[in-house]
């Protein structure tokens, strides 16, 4: 199974494969768009909504070293003036159900309705990280 397989698989739209270079390493990758649902206790959910569009950019690979360093790193994206926040990982490489590639990580846009950054509440800014980003066929 590749990546597009494996997100199509799980309901995910508007795929697009990607190599990444963060740092020294390099990356596989696709960003794509899935709906999920809102869970019944947050506040979206008590204002009636029932699903959202989720973006993400899926890396097939391990976590990036700036990362290791401080989990504060966000990353920033060619043409893009988001950061970009590890949202989720699988460290092994020991593919599984759910990881049928192996080691992941899973990058989101930090969106916040206010516009305050991903950092605003900290003492001290989160290191920024430019990443590199191809398109791929």
């Amino acid at each position: 199974m590749n990546l597009v397989e494996h997100l199509t698989g799980a309901g995910c739209t508007d795929i697009r494969p990607v190599a990444v270079a963060i740092g020294r390493t390099r990356y596989q990758g696709a960003f794509y768009r899935q709906i999920v649902a809102v869970a019944p206790g947050c506040r979206a959910y008590d204002e009636g909504q029932r699903s959202h569009v989720v973006e993400a950019l899926y890396l097939v690979g391990p976590l990036p070293a700036a990362y290791r360093r401080t989990r504060r790193t966000v990353f920033r994206l060619p043409g893009d003036g988001r950061d970009w926040y590890v949202a989720g990982y699988y460290p092994v490489d020991q593919p599984n159900e759910y990881h049928p590639l192996g080691r992941m990580l899973q990058l989101r846009p930090w969106t916040d309705p206010s516009g305050r950054a991903i950092d605003a509440w900290s003492e001290r800014p989160y290191p920024r990280v430019e990443a590199g980003v191809t398109p791929q066929a």
